[in-house]
């Protein structure tokens, strides 16, 4: 049975972010179930995942709409496993696993493996497939990404990030580079499943104010699916901390251990090296869940070396910007005091000439 909007705006926290995000998912759900559409859930056991499952499941929707999936990418935490199961619980919902063609640790082997961010790696992994030669200060290889990427200053490029370029250069990576574990992992099997199942919207757990390159591309909390694809729902898309922080007391959320006991932040495949904290994840995971830790630098190994090369080499870097600095502080503190003193003798002689006309004349 329907709820009233009075009953609606009853079970969430009385703020104006939230009840707008609310109003939408209802109208969304309403809208999908009178023209006979299908919504895929992506449930990742993460924080943010955690406040969508809850809002979908005290908005309420018909039999059948609604198909929660989580796919597993072959390096998932024990924990999300678990909590997966208390999600199952708590709501009495089923949540659908699925493996993709490719895990993580195949399309690494096949594809090579993330570096930094997902952008870099995309644009690293193109310009390697070129044959670019990594020592040039500038790409004129003919392809324009790679040239934008390479020669431009901006929010996407290569400049973005303080001495990346320059230790690129200087420290060419030799070993494969690329994002594709994320696709084969995660993307290509979401659409296999949306293909399967004929979902016509489909609702992932991500907000505008997370860092990264989505927070740049995207404008909206809605995307209308191209070439008779499913629509994209981002249901807690304009949700800041605070108001995260709001819901989950207001309606007593519960996240898994990854949260609650080790104090991560945020979660997705465990120990990518496209998280800034990789090294703290890494030895809680050592502690906690040794058979994955022992996996992930198998399968991350070279892109935990070359980071860790690139940080020391920045360090460095900065070390050397911040000398030069003081150097060139100290050159010019030097010349405006020897322009004084200058100043002072010239104005000395002067003087001093006049004194010797005003002798003479008497």
């Amino acid at each position: 049975m329907a709820k009233t909007m009075t009953e609606l705006m009853a079970l969430f926290p009385n703020n104006p972010t939230i009840l707008d995000a609310v109003i939408k998912t209802e109208d969304h759900i309403a809208r999908q179930a009178q023209q006979g559409g299908k919504i895929m859930v992506s449930v990742s056991g993460g924080s943010d995942s955690d406040i969508m499952l809850d809002m979908f499941e005290r908005i309420g929707y018909p039999d059948g709409l609604v198909y929660y999936a989580w796919f597993d990418t072959g390096m998932e935490y024990q924990a999300t496993k678990r909590h997966l199961v208390y999600l199952e619980q708590r709501y009495g919902i089923t949540i659908h696993r699925h493996r993709p063609k490719l895990t993580v640790a195949q399309a690494c082997k096949r594809y090579g493996v993330p570096f930094f961010t997902k952008n870099d790696s995309e644009f690293i992994s193109r310009l390697q497939r070129h044959g670019f030669n990594f020592s040039s200060d500038i790409c004129d290889n003919g392809y324009k990404g790679d040239e934008s990427y390479w020669n431009e200053k901006s929010r996407t490029s290569v400049s973005h990030a303080a001495g990346l370029k320059e230790f690129l250069q200087t420290f060419p990576p030799d070993f494969s580079i690329s994002p594709k574990c994320c696709d084969y992992a995660k993307k290509r099997v979401s659409a296999m499943v949306i293909k399967q199942i004929g979902a016509t919207l489909k609702c992932v757990g991500m907000r505008k104010s997370e860092s990264g390159i989505r927070s740049i591309m995207l404008k909206s909390c809605f995307s209308e699916g191209k070439n008779g694809e499913a629509d994209n729902f981002r249901p807690i898309f304009w949700f800041t901390d605070a108001d995260k922080a709001e819901y989950e007391k207001f309606c007593e959320i519960r996240h898994s251990d990854c949260y609650t006991k080790w104090g991560f932040s945020r979660t997705g495949c465990a120990c990518c090296p496209f998280g800034s904290g990789f090294e703290e994840e890494l030895e809680f995971v050592r502690r906690e869940e040794p058979s994955l830790y022992n996996l992930a630098n198998k399968v991350f190994g070279q892109s935990y070396e070359y980071t860790r090369r690139y940080r020391q080499f920045k360090e460095a870097l900065k070390r050397e910007r911040r000398r030069k600095r003081a150097n060139q502080s100290i050159d010019n503190s030097y010349e405006i005091i020897k322009e004084d003193e200058n100043n002072d003798l010239d104005k000395k002689l002067r003087m001093d000439g006049e004194a010797s006309k005003i002798g003479g004349r008497t």
